[in-house]
């Protein structure tokens, strides 16, 4: 019994480890922007937008439908995107304390990010641990192949911190928030199993719903009304295109 619950939280912490070791490469390797000049990082920013949308149609939509079905996935794609207004709404009666109104936004949008993230983590470190008992000797591939996904997830969710001019130790931070539940995700998968697929689908829905409401609102709509259509496309478009090589081929 004791040497059961050892385990358990072992393989936690390995997938705390993973859900943010991942998150924390990414992260700081958006921190590097910090130098660019302002027309690359506006690009950044529009194939960040791409990147998000990569994920979602090519990873988060399709392992949502295996899990539950389409039904469950809308269900929870509306929830998310309810949700996310309703924290919008929220943050818009609260004064955060910068020097300038832009960067009180990228703040709201790197929070609303990180929540969407850490929902995400969940259902992956459910699948995580419950494939430690059906098939251990995949263990170290599945590994690597769940921090080389999270890195992408790592760089969408740092740009918003570096472009509120917050310091590292944010971004580090966030990492340590958003690889609790792969940890929890990762104990209940090894303990019990597969969870009922309905609700990991659900949970997924609303990663979803709260990522696309981010990405239209926080970040397309205000980008496109500002002018460079050109940029703003191509930005995008790679956006895509890497992200759903890295989704296929990781």
């Amino acid at each position: 019994m004791v040497n059961s619950y050892i385990n358990t939280l072992s393989w936690g912490l390995i997938g705390f480890g993973i859900g943010g070791f991942g998150i924390g490469i990414g992260g700081a390797s958006a921190y590097l922007i910090r130098y660019a000049r302002h027309q690359l990082i506006s690009l950044l920013i529009m194939a960040m937008a791409g990147l998000i949308i990569s994920l979602i149609f090519f990873e988060i939509i399709p392992g949502s439908i295996q899990e539950g079905g389409l039904f469950l996935t809308g269900a929870g794609f509306t929830i998310g995107y309810l949700l996310a207004r309703q924290i919008e709404k929220f943050f818009q009666r609260i004064v955060i304390i910068t020097n300038s109104a832009q960067r009180d936004i990228f703040i709201q949008s790197g929070i609303l990010l990180a929540f969407a993230v850490a929902l995400h983590n969940f259902p992956s470190g459910i699948s995580f641990g419950t494939s430690l008992l059906s098939t251990p000797e995949l263990a170290k591939s599945l590994v690597v192949t769940m921090i080389l996904h999270a890195i992408p997830e790592g760089m969408v969710l740092g740009l918003p911190f570096v472009l509120a001019s917050l310091p590292p130790w944010t971004m580090l931070l966030t990492s340590v928030v958003v690889g609790f539940p792969t940890a929890i995700g990762t104990m209940l998968g090894y303990k019990f199993g597969m969870i009922i697929p309905g609700t990991l689908s659900v949970m997924l829905g609303i990663a979803v719903g709260t990522m696309l409401y981010i990405t239209w609102f926080e970040i397309l709509k205000p980008a496109l009304k500002e002018g460079g259509q050109i940029r703003n496309l191509f930005g995008i478009f790679a956006g895509i295109i890497f992200g759903g090589v890295y989704a296929l081929f990781l």
